[in-house]
């Protein structure tokens, strides 16, 4: 994959600044089990599908006179298991956040911490 800032030509483009870019790992921890009986395991895998889920609908903000919006990307799912009757113990996700500069790093940070806290 090649630099993105010149996506046809280059020269194309000249930039003001850069976007930040923060990545984060949500690890879940579950509780294994058999699927049939579901009652005594806790799937980790639906609960990270959820909240993936709400972290790509927030919308952080419309962009500025320079910079496109704030951006969340999934970038990595992980649930490492090998048997299809097996509810995994683990699931584990990776994004990564373009900004502009309407945040920092601390900003999303905080943020991201205040959403996933409930």
């Amino acid at each position: 994959m090649g630099e993105p800032t010149n996506p046809n030509v280059l020269g194309e483009m000249i930039k003001i600044g850069r976007r930040g870019s923060l990545t984060g790992k949500l690890i879940i921890l579950g509780l294994q089990g058999h699927v049939a009986y579901p009652s005594r395991a806790n799937n980790p895998s639906t609960i990270i599908v959820n909240i993936l889920k709400k972290l790509k609908e927030i919308q952080f903000d419309k962009g500025t006179r320079d910079f496109q919006p704030t951006n969340l990307e999934v970038t990595r799912i992980n649930i490492n298991n090998t048997a299809d009757n097996v509810i995994p113990a683990t699931a584990e996700a990776t994004f990564n956040i373009r900004f502009n500069n309407k945040y920092s790093s601390s900003s999303l940070k905080k943020n991201l911490t205040k959403f996933l806290k409930k």
